[in-house]
């Protein structure tokens, strides 16, 4: 009971068992006072602190019961009261019984159970005054602060991509203050009221964080789901087709888990497709004009998920269908073996057909297929009877990648076997001398006319015909179909005059190649036949043969007339092998320096001089010309005769400074034919006067004023040994002045 300060004094230490509840009644003096409670005692799930306020003037008409409070500050400004029928109770000291319901409480103070679940919870009391019996009911409201449940919704539950939901928290229990915390799935506040308005990209779930006055929360989930506006994926975005085939579309969208109607229009049923529909699309194309037909077909997708429908934009997509293309008739063609085709021109519609052809039989000239129009060409029949070539022509019609075949049509080329037929001469196209026809023969056909040189013969239709004169024969030839042709070939008649054989040869060497000339008057049309007397022969015109052995032989030519053997000539020759003139390194010369000196070769009768290389010559074309040299040079000498044989010397000319005489230092007169005889060698000497030979004694042993003789290391007749001699030699230079030289010289045995 509160003191006349209107405090409520705790006598400390302040003593609680944990689970009673704790009633505090606080009476106000007057009207204007307030008070301030404060409990700081310990609470757990079962533990409450009770208020009930009241004046000495009237008792609380209602008490707020709060669960789990540690601290309650209360703030009263007003003045409580009781009413009792409307009476003011004044006194409640006086005696009264009192009745409450729910009927487990008693008394005028009384602690009121903490309901357990949360919102206004009324009690009644009936006061009886035990004296007078008078009564007075009042009703007591107790709000409770406990459990109770939060309705969480998203109107609507289910939403498209882009549109906007209301979420909504309600608490069930009423009576009491409540705030509300709104989160989305990254734990961000969103909102603070009890409703707010959403828009997610995609299903979302959010949570709402209910607190009431007394601090009680409930938290619950609310999910948005977010259906997907549908965006539709057509199969082909267009497609041509022919006439008659199967055109087809389906339709797909990225939405899934629920289910998708697709609804279309067509723009042009001309194509063989409904103006509308629903769902995948098949058909039969068909368009029965000259143009290609294209239609656009529009779809739209409508997504139903959650009981919500969403509508996709438009697809669109195009379907083309192309004119089925015709081909006129052809008109066939016969004709003849080797004459020339009408070229064959296709027409048809529509505009830019295009047309394809077959052959079944190819051996008339015609490639077994084709495209485009047939051109001329040159009809073909080898054999005996027409051949008939059936020609099928297909119209072809190609648009957006497409190609459309129409119905064939059907023509024939009959091609009758050309009039043709072969010359023959059985007794041969020569006509040779003394004779005065050949007789010619054709074979095919069953009337002819012959030519002469490209021209008729008059009176010549018969199979054969007897040429009397020279030139080229052909026959016209007209066979049983009435094809005229020309016979296969052309003979060509000759005269044959009797030849007069004849030839000459160039060349009668030893192994060499001796060549023929044939020298035959009215060698046309006549074969040869030679013998060379060697065993060899030859049908060629202008041979060559080559002799491996020296002597005279006989050489045959035999000129034979082809077709005329009767007027064949013979001649016969002889000739003569010789064999060549071996070559030779000739003895060295010396010369002085661009002094002009006279140089020999071998004196070859009959025979043709070629010095190579030129260098210094005066003429290489005889065997002793004049040279000038101022260094050594090697001449190869050629020597050529009429017989076709070659002979081959060499001679080296060496280059000296001035006139001089020079003598080996050693020779060996062994009869081997290489350095038997010792000879001085002159350099410029106008005459030569002497060269001598004296032993190591002084005795002279030879001596000769002939530069041609030589010394032959004998003496008396008689070879002389191995040892040094001297020797002397003297002749005289250009100038007329003595030159005389001496040395040594080594015979070797």
């Amino acid at each position: 009971t509160a003191n006349t300060n209107n405090r409520v004094a705790l006598q400390t230490p302040f003593a609680w068992d944990g689970t009673s509840n704790v009633v505090i009644e606080i009476c106000f003096g007057t009207a204007s006072t307030s008070a301030t409670l404060s409990s700081t005692s310990p609470a757990d799930v079962t533990s409450f602190t009770s208020v009930i306020k009241t004046h000495v003037a009237a008792a609380t008409d209602a008490a707020t019961v709060c669960g789990n409070t540690t601290t309650n500050v209360l703030t009263y400004t007003t003045r409580p009261k009781v009413i009792f029928e409307g009476q003011v109770i004044t006194d409640i000291t006086s005696t009264y019984t009192w009745t409450w319901n729910p009927g487990n409480l008693s008394g005028a103070q009384v602690v009121v159970p903490a309901p357990a679940t949360a919102g206004v919870h009324a009690y009644t009391v009936l006061a009886t005054n035990t004296t007078t019996g008078c009564t007075s009911l009042d009703t007591v409201s107790v709000t409770s602060g406990g459990t109770y449940t939060v309705a969480a919704s998203s109107s609507p539950a289910t939403i498209c991509a882009g549109s906007s939901a209301t979420l909504s928290a309600t608490p069930g229990a009423a009576g009491l203050t409540y705030t509300y915390l709104w989160k989305d799935a990254s734990n961000t506040v969103i909102g603070t009221s009890a409703s707010l308005s959403v828009t997610p990209a995609a299903t979302s779930t959010y949570t709402v964080t209910v607190t009431n006055n007394c601090g009680v929360i409930v938290t619950q989930p609310v999910t948005v789901t977010v259906n997907p506006i549908p965006v539709t994926t057509v199969s082909q975005l267009a497609q041509t087709l022919c006439s008659g085939a199967t055109g087809s579309l389906s339709f797909s969208t990225q939405a899934t888990g629920g289910s998708t109607v697709y609804t279309w229009t067509n723009s042009n049923p001309a194509i063989g497709l409904a103006a509308s529909g629903t769902g995948a699309i098949s058909f039969t194309a068909s368009n029965s004009t000259a143009t290609a037909q294209t239609a656009t077909i529009t779809v739209s997708a409508a997504y139903t998920n959650g009981g919500t429908t969403c509508t996709g934009p438009d697809a669109t997509a195009t379907i083309t269908v192309n004119p089925t293309p015709s081909v006129n008739a052809v008109a066939g063609q016969t004709l003849c073996g080797g004459a020339a085709t009408t070229a064959v021109t296709f027409s048809g519609a529509p505009a830019g057909v295009a047309y394809s052809w077959t052959n079944d039989n190819p051996s008339i000239g015609l490639a077994a297929s084709g495209t485009g129009n047939i051109a001329s060409f040159s009809a073909i029949n080898n054999g005996t009877a027409p051949a008939v070539a059936n020609i099928s022509v297909t119209p072809q019609f190609t648009g957006g990648g497409q190609t459309c075949t129409g119905s064939a049509q059907n023509f024939s080329i009959t091609v009758n076997p050309a009039a043709t037929g072969t010359i023959t001469a059985p007794n041969g196209t020569f006509i040779c001398s003394g004779v005065t026809s050949v007789p010619l023969q054709v074979t095919g056909g069953t009337s002819y006319q012959w030519l002469l040189n490209g021209n008729p013969i008059a009176g010549a239709t018969a199979a054969t015909y007897n040429a009397t004169q020279t030139g080229n024969y052909s026959v016209t030839i007209t066979n049983a179909q009435g094809c005229t042709g020309t016979s296969s070939n052309t003979v060509a008649v000759t005269l044959v005059p009797a030849p007069q054989a004849d030839f000459s040869f160039s060349g009668y060497c030893l192994n060499t190649p001796v060549q023929f000339s044939n020298l035959t008057a009215n060698p046309s049309a006549v074969s040869f036949q030679w013998n060379f007397g060697n065993g060899q022969t030859s049908t060629l015109t202008a041979p060559t043969a080559t002799y491996t052995q020296t002597g005279t032989y006989t050489v045959t030519l035999i000129a034979a007339p082809q077709g005329c053997p009767s007027i064949t000539d013979t001649v016969r020759k002889t000739i003569t092998i010789e064999a060549p003139i071996d070559g030779v390194r000739l003895a060295p010369v010396d010369v002085v320096s661009g002094r002009p000196t006279e140089i020999r070769g071998r004196n070859l009768a009959n025979g043709h001089y070629n010095w190579t290389p030129a260098t210094g010559l005066s003429n290489p074309a005889i065997w002793y010309p004049t040279t000038t040299l101022t260094q050594e040079q090697e001449y190869r000498i050629q020597v050529s005769f009429n017989s076709g044989c070659v002979t081959v010397d060499t001679l080296l000319v060496r280059v000296q400074k001035g006139d001089d005489i020079f003598v080996p230092t050693a020779f060996s007169p062994d009869g081997d034919g290489v350095n038997d005889v010792l000879r001085p060698i002159t350099v410029g000497l106008t005459t030569f006067r002497s060269f001598r030979i004296f032993d190591r004694m002084g005795r002279e042993i030879f001596a000769t004023n002939s530069q041609a003789q030589g010394w032959d290391g004998t003496y008396r007749g008689q070879p002389l040994p191995s040892q040094t001699f001297v020797w002397v030699a003297e002749g005289r230079d250009s100038s007329g002045n003595i030159i005389r030289k001496t040395g040594q010289v080594l015979l070797v045995r």
